[in-house]
């Protein structure tokens, strides 16, 4: 099927490509991070993106976060910039992504600006270009949408200064490594994030990962990739794993949340497991007694310390050449 996708892949190409060629480069004041990916669906940016604000945070500096799907003075309900809200309530938050919009954030005295899937921003002058790769389907098959998943070329990778390697638990030791020495053959960093499940959560309760452990569980999601997601529950050892996929950045109705609960009730399914990103637009419709719960997972970078020598290392060097 996707030969006959081929031709509007070639006119994708031709698009990007001209986009790439005649759009002007801006600079800015402030320290700019992109966190993107090469491909659509799911890679972990939002867990990346969390871990830099926590970092940029715990150091002083006064931050933004760029995002496209934030709707001024109002969050959207299916949108994961609410779920970084809630974690960090002081953080600036702009839908302008485009120059003026970073102009203004210039103008408030912003030091540092992270803008959430960047990748292809290709009007502004970067500090910081990190790409994060899922190892469990880095470049698909090799094709630009629509035949593919690749939103670029692969030779776009040539330009990224930081790789970022997600869900490298789900593959073999083996590819991982593999994966490492390819990147690392463009002769920039690559870092792993590891995902780390913490507990779960419906906001009211904390409950021990361990809960799960010889439990029927029902999984659903609606994000770009919740193999991923439904994997790491697995592997937190449930009696029984039902799952349940919905579409990506899905607006959940009261008749879903029902739907979910008699499910449960008809097949004695002891716990309902989301992910965080959906959890924040089912709570609305939950009760009490519902036993709905949010995984809670952690990305740590892998070699921490290194990469947090290297984003403070690129910074000071902004200041210098100011």
């Amino acid at each position: 099927m996707f030969f006959f996708l081929l031709p509007l892949s070639l006119i994708y190409f031709f698009v990007i490509t001209l986009r790439k060629i005649f759009t002007k480069k801006e600079s800015f004041d402030f320290f700019l991070t992109s966190v993107g990916n090469i491909t659509t669906g799911g890679t972990g940016k939002t867990l990346l993106v969390y871990e830099l604000i926590k970092k940029f945070l715990n150091s002083n500096y006064k931050i933004a976060l760029v995002s496209s799907v934030y709707k001024k003075d109002k969050i959207s309900p299916w949108d994961e910039v609410m779920m970084l809200k809630n974690n960090f309530p002081s953080l600036i938050i702009s839908s302008e992504k485009n120059p003026e919009g970073l102009k203004k954030l210039e103008e408030k005295g912003v030091e540092i600006v992270i803008i959430d899937d960047g990748f292809h921003c290709y009007w502004a002058k970067k500090d910081i270009e990190i790409l994060m790769i899922d190892c469990s389907n880095p470049f698909d098959n090799g094709f630009l949408i629509p035949a593919g998943l690749l939103r670029e070329p692969i030779s776009s990778i040539n330009r990224v200064d930081i790789f970022v390697l997600s869900y490298s638990h789900l593959v073999e030791e083996n590819k991982k490594e593999n994966l490492i020495d390819f990147f690392k053959s463009k002769g920039k960093p690559v870092f792993l994030l590891e995902i780390k499940p913490l507990y779960i959560s419906n906001r009211k309760n904390e409950l021990s990962i361990k809960t799960i452990k010889n439990k029927k569980v029902f999984c659903f999601a609606g994000i770009g990739n919740p193999l991923n997601f439904f994997v790491t529950v697995l592997k937190l050892k449930p009696e029984k794993l039902y799952s349940a996929v919905y579409p990506d950045h899905y607006n959940y109705r009261k008749e879903d949340i029902e739907e979910i609960i008699n499910f449960l009730k008809n097949n004695r399914i002891e716990l309902a497991i989301t992910t965080e990103k959906d959890f924040v637009k089912i709570e609305k419709f939950l009760s009490n007694e519902m036993p709905v719960y949010f995984l809670k997972i952690k990305g740590e970078i892998e070699p921490s310390y290194d990469f947090d020598r290297l984003l403070e290392d690129n910074i000071k060097l902004k200041r210098m050449n100011r």
